[in-house]
């Protein structure tokens, strides 16, 4: 069955995540505490989920170290500082579309960093269609998320190339019956991803 829909991760495959840059903003004792706060403690998971309100979720990372709520404030809202869309991003996007790939996201992706940063996620008009984690309350490696894109747009699973940094993730889609490759950095994976998409 030939490949014909590609499907994106869209955090560390076509956007760039750099948390670590937070050690060049604060003292590592500020840093490590903030860093804990916002990604350490499961909230920033469950925004990505979107069952709770992320006002309710960003209280609660506060009350995880109060005495750095003004740094944890400020990194919360100003996530432009540590993200960016990859430059090579909306070629590859042309790229795939150019040689008659529909392409489609699936991410785990929360509304306030889409309110936040929607310069990072500007080649979404380019694609087909998608999924954020928080629209759905589901999560990857969830099975059922897999199986709501490709319902929504009607994708047959042996059809689509799922490409996501987590292998979890791309052994999910896998198990659902798509292919999967784990993408590594785009000078790495880039060719085995179009090398894999010839003989497919």
């Amino acid at each position: 069955m030939a490949i014909k829909n590609i499907i994106f991760d869209i955090g560390q495959v076509l956007k760039g995540w750099h948390p670590e840059r937070i050690y060049k903003m604060y003292d590592k004792e500020t840093a490590d505490a903030v860093i804990e706060a916002i990604w350490g403690t499961g909230y920033w998971f469950e925004m990505d989920r979107g069952v709770l309100s992320d006002r309710e979720l960003f209280e609660k990372m506060l009350a995880c170290a109060p005495a750095y709520r003004e740094q944890i404030t400020y990194v919360y809202d100003h996530l432009e500082e540590i993200s960016e869309r990859m430059e090579y991003a909306i070629p590859w996007i042309h790229e795939m579309k150019d040689s008659g790939y529909r392409v489609y996201f699936l991410s785990n992706y929360s509304r306030h960093l889409r309110r936040q940063v929607p310069q990072t996620i500007d080649f979404l008009p380019l694609m087909d269609g998608g999924i954020f984690s928080s629209d759905v309350q589901l999560l990857k490696p969830d099975p059922r998320i897999y199986e709501l894109l490709c319902r929504q747009y009607q994708l047959t699973p042996g059809e689509c190339l799922f490409l996501d940094d987590s292998q979890e993730n791309v052994d999910a889609a896998i198990r659902f019956g798509m292919h999967g490759i784990r993408f590594e950095g785009f000078e790495k994976s880039y060719p085995v991803i179009m090398d894999y998409l010839v003989s497919h």
